[in-house]
């Protein structure tokens, strides 16, 4: 099979940028991929490097989180960045959850069901192969018996058992016949392809054995290839342009060298988040594009949601057997995640992992005697409900690049927000039934609130559209106007449901190959 093209740049090494250089060089697409990633390497999947973590040190990535200097945060509701995004190889996914649920078909409808947003150019049915995919591709663990959404070929992994302090839980779902299903996590079911099997420590932000798909892992396969190369420390402060439909390069700054490099490429590949993605449009005003690549209609930086998190807690004293003993949630929720709820919003719930759980590490690292160990043990113990609620989109909340830069050197970031992403109303609701269900477990002294806006599902600023006065980016996944300018991101969405987005956003990005690979076969004949 020939070459399609010659090189491609790729903008970020996290879950897509990985994925994308792996499936472009796997399918001959390009010949040559360059990777830019705007920050260091981190040791993962270190012994040692998890022994510091246990016994309190820090996990390496925490210095290259968001600082409060490194955005503004203005309208509504207050954002805090810190501790959502990691600037480095690998990305956020060296610190996420690992949640990966299907989005549910009605959610690519959502305009036809409910006047709010925009539906998908494509539907759950055509998606639902690539998803198959993605599970696949990062790991998933889950009960394939499940066809909430529906789905046609079984999980990777099966799924985690729920934990003992899940007993209580479940009772009180059945009882008020609330719906209730095993958690979609990435969790490795065994060791293979380099990576270890889950050993369920509970140190899931930082496994000695690498034991959840995080974005180190497919630099295992990249890095030996010599037609793969990684640029760490190089921050893409701009795009390069021949013609107004032709993208010539980037230009970056080479942070060691303490100068701007250019680098020329047939196709780039924007991989940032919602947040990096748009900013970086805007900074690439040009001739062609004096409001900035792929906004002569006001929308780059546009749409900005995110999944407002709330959560319900509660106290007992008879909980001597409850444990969690995975260290990570299992048990989830999709009862209001459905079609019948999507008029007033969805929500996704979960029960939290920290649910009974006892931090023997640091009660033992303090110099607590036994006793007062197991005292914590039979003792009064907090369980705990949190979900995620489905955003409100709206033109007005944006985010857009300051003047002035980070050590990362990127442009700050600005939210704004003037328009709330969700009804409080209907948070009111969802919250009174996670009380309800905490009432019904038999639970005291519960309280409620919600988690400050970190961002971690940030998206729809570059949405995509059928045509460019609905969006940034085009179905085939190139920016509107532009044959070579493409984007895989949280910002493509075009709305942001309840679900988790990670494993939507992977196959999203197999169906991106799957087009990519028609054209070449088309240009071929």
């Amino acid at each position: 099979m020939m070459m399609y093209k010659k090189t491609a740049i790729v903008i970020g090494s996290g879950v897509a940028g990985t994925f994308i250089a792996t499936q472009l060089l796997q399918h001959k697409l390009y010949k040559k991929v360059i990777m830019l990633e705007a920050g260091p390497e981190f040791k993962m999947g270190d012994y040692g490097q998890w022994l510091h973590y246990v016994t309190g040190g820090s996990a390496p990535y925490e210095s290259h989180y968001d600082t409060e200097e490194d955005f503004t945060a203005k309208g509504t509701q207050p954002w805090y960045l810190n501790g959502s995004r990691i600037f480095g190889k690998g990305g956020s996914t060296l610190h996420f959850g690992g949640w990966l649920p299907r989005f549910k078909p009605e959610d690519f409808e959502l305009h036809q069901n409910t006047g709010r947003g925009i539906d998908w150019p494509f539907s759950y049915d055509e998606l639902e192969p690539y998803y198959c995919e993605a599970e696949t591709y990062l790991g998933v663990t889950g009960d394939s018996h499940n066809q909430n959404p529906p789905r046609s070929r079984p999980f990777p992994y099966d799924a985690a058992p729920y934990p003992l302090v899940a007993k209580p839980f479940i009772e009180a779902f059945e009882t008020l016949g609330f719906s209730y299903q095993h958690l979609p996590i990435t969790r490795y079911g065994k060791a293979e392809n380099g990576h270890g099997k889950c050993l369920t420590v509970g140190t899931c932000n930082y496994c000695p054995v690498d034991g959840k798909f995080n974005g180190m892992q497919p630099f295992r396969t990249l890095e030996p290839q010599s037609n793969f190369e990684l640029r760490l420390e190089s921050p893409v402060i701009k795009l390069l342009m021949s013609a107004q439909d032709t993208v010539q390069g980037v230009s970056y700054y080479d942070i060691k060298q303490q100068r701007v490099k250019h680098l020329e490429g047939d196709a780039v590949f924007i991989c940032s988040g919602a947040l990096e993605a748009p900013k970086l449009l805007l900074n690439s005003r040009n001739k062609f594009w004096p409001q900035g690549i792929g906004n002569n209609h006001d929308l780059v930086g546009r749409y900005l949601s995110a999944n407002p998190f709330f959560y319900a807690a509660g106290q007992t004293t008879s909980a001597n057997d409850y444990q969690c003993e995975l260290g990570f949630p299992t048990f989830a929720s999709r009862h209001f995640d459905s079609k019948a709820f999507q008029a007033q919003g969805k929500f996704f719930m979960a029960m939290d992992n920290d649910s009974a759980r006892i931090d023997f590490v640091t009660s033992m690292l303090a110099g607590k005697s036994p006793e007062a160990i197991q005292a914590e043990v039979s003792g009064q113990k907090t369980l705990q409900l949190f979900g995620n609620l489905e955003p409100l989109s709206y033109w007005e909340n944006r985010v857009y690049p300051d003047k002035e830069w980070t050590k990362h050197f990127l442009p700050k970031t600005i939210i704004d927000t003037p328009k709330a992403m969700y009804d409080p109303n209907i948070a009111d609701f969802y919250v009174e039934q996670m009380r309800v269900i905490l009432r019904k477990m038999g639970l005291d002294n519960i309280h409620t609130g919600t988690y400050p806006q970190r961002g971690d599902h940030a998206a729809c600023t570059c949405r995509m559209s059928d045509a460019p006065e609905q969006g940034v980016v085009n179905t085939d996944f190139t920016v509107h106007g532009i044959n070579n300018l493409f984007m895989l991101s949280n910002a493509i969405l075009p709305t942001l449901p309840a679900a988790n987005p990670t494993l939507t956003l992977i196959a999203m990005g197999y169906k991106m190959i799957a087009d990519m690979r028609k054209q070449m076969l088309v240009h071929a004949a």
